[in-house]
């Protein structure tokens, strides 16, 4: 067989889709959903010509660094972080599915570069088939299947990378943001966690009378809710340790479904690489259970959900031929439940705020400057599916003990 004429034809066909000129382009901005606080995202269409004159068309995603963040510049993650994270961790990543022979599709969008530290252009996944969910919504089994399998995957090949030394804490990635005395953090916790409180003791929107005594003991814990938090993401298990992705709440997260079968979910890709941190597995599967999935679903399939996170973590860690210690399902299970104290900031403060109907629950600005009643939309702890939602999680919050 002539292996050079396959060659050429492989050539021939790779050059082919080489842009060689540029026929225009068409912007579109992207609507703001209350996803997006530190970045503007502009949708760039494309046409162009290839050598054999054949009129293609590509779209990709621009991202810029908005103004404000100037003023939090020290407090908040700077783009370089995910410009590292492309060129670095991923592309880190990809390499090694090489050398595996890992034919599944990466769980991140194609980089193509970056600009002054301030602009970021990614591939267009909506091009790809793949859609976000809307996140007043929360997310059902069948998505959160999906994605914990996928934190599994995305943590397995971290590890690797760590073992290796591919990936080290040398590379400057930030600490986990619940680990650090940060500005953002003293003043969204307490901040969420007062206007919660305040809307309980005030019946407000669709909050009942009988809740006011959980309301006083939820106020009571707001000094020494940033310490407990920080002294829980310190103190973990280097066995544990992965590269976490951050940030994984269901803005950050696109579905590819087949639509065959009623819609259901066959694809991921994560986005938004702006808050990786090196820690314990726990805090990309605790973030995302109990920011985005839909309480009653969290609460009702625990164990589903954790055990589906591990059986991909220990068969990926297998498939890549992890030879350190694998963490098992108890070990999974008993870092949920030593985190319950994080569980508990996340669903009083980011689970109303990132299913809120309102299009801003909150002023990224105004959080660092004003009291909480000018910086939080109050609707967003009084809907009447959160007050359904997060009564029941409140009620296991005081059983547990970890509302005392």
């Amino acid at each position: 067989m002539d292996t050079k004429w396959l060659a050429e034809l492989l050539k021939m066909d790779y050059c082919d889709s080489e842009p060689v000129e540029i026929i225009g382009a068409e912007m579109e901005q992207g609507a703001f959903d209350g996803g997006h606080y530190q970045s503007s995202i502009t949708r760039v269409k494309m046409r162009y010509l290839t050598p054999s004159k054949r009129l293609k068309t590509s779209s990709m995603i621009h991202k810029n660094l908005l103004n404000h963040m100037d003023i939090q510049g020290h407090e908040m993650v700077q783009f370089t972080t995910e410009v590292r994270m492309y060129n670095r961790a991923l592309k880190n990543m990809e390499a090694l599915m090489d050398e595996f022979n890992d034919k599944r599709r990466t769980l991140w969008p194609k980089f193509y570069g970056c600009r002054d530290n301030r602009e970021i252009v990614v591939e267009d996944l909506k091009n790809q088939n793949y859609e976000k969910l809307d996140r007043t919504k929360w997310v059902d089994l069948d998505h959160a299947l999906l994605v914990l399998r996928s934190i599994g995957r995305f943590h397995a090949m971290s590890k690797i990378l760590l073992e290796r030394r591919v990936i080290t804490e040398e590379d400057g990635y930030e600490k986990c943001w619940y680990g650090t005395n940060n500005l953002m953090k003293r003043k969204f916790f307490p901040g969420a966690l007062h206007m919660l409180s305040q809307a309980m003791t005030n019946r407000s929107g669709f909050w009942p009378a009988g809740w006011e005594n959980v309301a006083e003991r939820i106020r009571a814990q707001i000094p020494t809710i940033c310490e407990a938090t920080e002294a829980l993401v310190l103190d973990y298990n280097k066995d544990f340790e992965v590269l976490n992705h951050g940030d994984l709440w269901t803005p950050n997260i696109m579905f590819e479904h087949n639509m065959d079968c009623a819609g259901s979910p066959v694809g991921v890709k994560f986005i938004d690489y702006q808050t990786p941190h090196l820690n314990s597995f726990i805090l990309d599967v605790m973030y995302f259970l109990h920011g985005s999935v839909r309480p009653s679903v969290r609460r009702g399939h625990k164990n589903q959900l954790l055990e589906a996170y591990h059986r991909s973590l220990s068969d990926n860690l297998n498939f890549f031929g992890y030879s350190e210690y694998v963490p098992t399902l108890d070990d999974v299970i008993s870092e949920d439940k030593r985190f319950l104290p994080l569980a508990f900031s996340i669903v009083c403060s980011t689970m109303p705020l990132a299913s809120s109907s309102s299009t801003k629950p909150f002023d990224l600005k105004k959080l660092f400057k004003c009291p909480p009643e000018e910086a939080f939309d109050g609707t967003s702890f009084t809907e009447e599916k959160i007050v359904k939602e997060i009564c029941d999680d409140l009620t296991e919050f005081v059983r547990l003990g970890v509302i005392y």
